[in-house]
């Protein structure tokens, strides 16, 4: 989530930091070397093999024809379908998912999406096919649309309704691609006849909480400042609140992302829905309603993230988006339960153990929320941040009342 947003970083004033509340570290403040941010480096990365404890891949075909009678849409699902079950998948190469062979007969072919969305479509399909959906479900879909003689509108709500008949009936992993680009992909590998495209098989296999590669923490920090054995464990936290023309009842999607280990390559997250608004009693007693910002389920979250971590016991940064406009106040309340929220994870996750929590806000520096971008930098740990979007974006450490941690000399390699 970081490391993408942030193209070039600009200090306002450098500087260093220890992590407090641990028997190792004495919080201390030093000017850092200034350096240029920014920079990229190429990082080898092996793809993981597959083994026994993989998810077994139960895949079923959707595919949205076009309307046009000319072509034998059939056969072209029907021969993806089956590049995808040769289970060779790259051309020698070691398979990227563990597949279930007896999925092959899953294929459904139409050239409107309506019959998916109906309440009870398993009594009422007329779909050829779709009833080996219903009596057999897989725990994957992959759908084709091809968007010939269809806009870009039409096409998006034909992936809605994909979605929403994958990922909410069958309960089962989604992926929406165009045709245009498996055609794309087939012809760049034409030599080959069982080639099905990687990288969606990569996606299906990271929607399914797996990772993909592996790389050594050593080549990708090569010189952590600091105490050098600890573990970093870096969250990444954002609610998406829907449009003002939405449902009166539409909820917001909290999410949050995390490493699985010192390389931080692979970032696999958790999403919770929650609702949008809340309702409040002003000082006067009445009532006020306003939307909910605060993340509801952190600590499920945190917790499904600490136990995907494969490290030891990590400290923790968590950046924070989502909360531009709100005011001051509210940021610094939602702050501090948010905080406290990781650290009871963390103490149930580790009991007995120091805990390191350092709270980073992320915001869009035209509406900074905790003063003008001038002002908090002149606070050590402030920082501009020039993004490639038409946003420049701040992000800055919120003080610990309790001074449990502050942030660590990392910091430059998390945004750098």
């Amino acid at each position: 989530m970081v490391v993408p947003v942030f193209d070039r970083l600009s200090k306002i004033e450098p500087w260093n930091h220890s992590i407090g509340n641990s028997p190792s570290f004495t919080p201390n403040l030093t000017l850092a070397p200034k350096r240029f941010h920014g920079e990229t480096k190429s990082v080898a990365r092996e793809q993981l093999p597959v083994g026994a404890s993989n998810t077994k891949i139960k895949a079923g075909f959707l595919y949205v024809a076009s309307k046009f009678p000319a072509t034998d849409h059939h056969q072209f699902i029907t021969l993806l379908s089956g590049r995808f079950f040769s289970n060779k998948q790259i051309g020698g190469a070691d398979p990227i998912v563990r597949i279930d062979s007896g999925f092959s007969e899953h294929i459904v072919t139409m050239s409107d999406t309506k019959p998916l969305t109906v309440t009870d479509w398993r009594a009422e399909t007329s779909l050829k096919g779709l009833e080996l959906f219903k009596d057999n479900p897989p725990n994957s879909v992959i759908a084709v649309v091809d968007q010939t003689g269809r806009g870009s509108q039409e096409y998006l709500d034909i992936c809605a309704d994909l979605h929403k008949f994958g990922d909410r009936k069958l309960g089962a992993v989604t992926i929406c691609v165009s045709k245009r680009t498996i055609d794309a992909q087939l012809k760049r590998h034409e030599g080959n006849a069982e080639y099905f495209p990687h990288l969606l098989l990569q996606r299906l296999r990271a929607m399914h909480g797996e990772a993909n590669f592996h790389t050594d923490a050593d080549q990708y920090f090569p010189a952590r400042p600091g105490d050098e054995k600890a573990h970093l464990l870096v969250l990444g936290g954002y609610v998406s609140h829907p449009p003002a023309d939405s449902a009166k009842h539409c909820p917001s999607v909290a999410a949050l992302v995390a490493n699985l280990d010192d390389t931080m390559v692979n970032w696999p997250g958790e999403a919770r829905l929650q609702p949008t608004w809340k309702v409040s009693k002003t000082v006067d007693g009445a009532s006020r309603q306003h939307i909910e910002a605060e993340m509801l389920n952190l600590e499920e979250m945190v917790t499904g993230r600490l136990e995907a971590w494969t490290s030891e016991k990590p400290r923790i940064v968590f950046y924070r988006h989502g909360l531009d406009g709100r005011p001051k106040e509210d940021i610094k309340v939602i702050a501090q339960a948010e905080r406290e929220t990781i650290r009871d994870a963390m103490e149930k996750r580790y009991p007995g153990a120091p805990i390191d929590v350092t709270y980073i806000l992320v915001h869009r520096n035209t509406a900074s929320p905790l003063g003008s971008v001038e002002d908090s930098g002149k606070e050590p740990g402030s920082f501009i941040v020039e993004s490639s979007s038409r946003y420049k974006y701040g992000i800055r450490p919120i003080p610990s009342p309790d001074k449990d941690a502050l942030i660590c000399s990392e910091m430059e390699y998390l945004v750098g």
